[in-house]
């Protein structure tokens, strides 16, 4: 009866465990690709006129709007 030593000569033992992470690599590098390219879609935008490159901004103000807030400990009700 052979050895289980014995049944797993000659398998490339090396490339089948290296291939699965360098396959996983390559993928981890692809999906930052796609995730760089939308951060930059959407968090910058670059001057026409200058080329120059700035994060966007968005300026929700400080509006006076009330609204309600519970207090989870004294289940009171607040307008804030």
């Amino acid at each position: 009866m052979a050895g289980i030593a014995d049944q797993f000569a000659g398998l490339p033992i090396e490339e089948l465990i290296v291939s699965p992470i360098i396959g996983m690599a390559k993928g981890q590098a692809k999906l930052n690709e796609v995730t760089w390219k939308y951060i930059s879609e959407v968090a910058f935008v670059k001057d026409e006129k200058t080329g120059k490159t700035s994060a966007r901004s968005l300026d929700v103000g400080n509006e006076s709007r009330s609204y309600k807030r519970r207090d989870w400990r004294t289940r009171n009700t607040k307008i804030v």
